[in-house]
């Protein structure tokens, strides 16, 4: 029931459970993209440390950072400007 006491329609209510549920799948979604965005930064960068024996594994830092930016940038480009 609405807080004046009349009931909502049930395809109102159908529609706002259909956009809760699509918002839901939408942003896990991008919480898998950007982990991947992550994974993939900070796996380059310690492949790297790897291949040029460095003892300490600043490649992995840098490229960690760089996923970060990266995430920032998809961000921007991808949620909508409200």
């Amino acid at each position: 029931m609405k807080p004046n006491g009349k009931k909502q329609s049930s395809s109102k209510l159908n529609h706002n459970d259909k956009r809760r549920s699509n918002d839901f799948v939408k942003f896990s979604g991008l919480a898998f993209e950007l982990l991947g965005i992550i994974t993939v930064g900070i796996g380059i960068g310690y492949f790297l440390d790897l291949t040029f024996e460095n003892q300490i594994p600043f490649l992995t830092i840098i490229f960690s950072f760089l996923s970060l930016v990266g995430i920032i940038y998809y961000l921007l480009r991808r949620l909508p400007n409200n």
